[in-house]
């Protein structure tokens, strides 16, 4: 492939049978406590992977083809993707 920019991110899931029929903007209970009970986990999780307790489920990448701008690595960073600048391959 020959890329050298690439970009990673962390991410986390919670899953719980039945919640991907709920209606996010639903007006019974046991929806908003379902929705409340996902978010909550999903941010504890984010908060031990923060402090460095836990490591993300999943990862998030970018391949960049080309050279990105400065100021795109810039909020990438900002936001908390880690940006790697890998070496030109030699054999090519």
């Amino acid at each position: 492939m020959h890329r050298q920019f690439v970009a990673f991110n962390g991410i986390n899931d919670f899953y719980q049978n039945g919640v991907e029929f709920i209606d996010m903007n639903s007006e019974f209970i046991r929806d908003k406590i379902t929705i409340r009970k996902t978010k909550f986990i999903i941010s504890l999780r984010n908060f031990l992977c923060y402090i460095g307790m836990l490591k993300s489920g999943l990862i998030a990448s970018i391949l960049f083809i080309s050279e990105p701008d400065k100021t795109l690595l810039n909020s990438l960073t900002k936001i908390g993707w880690k940006i790697k600048v890998l070496p030109k391959n030699p054999f090519l």
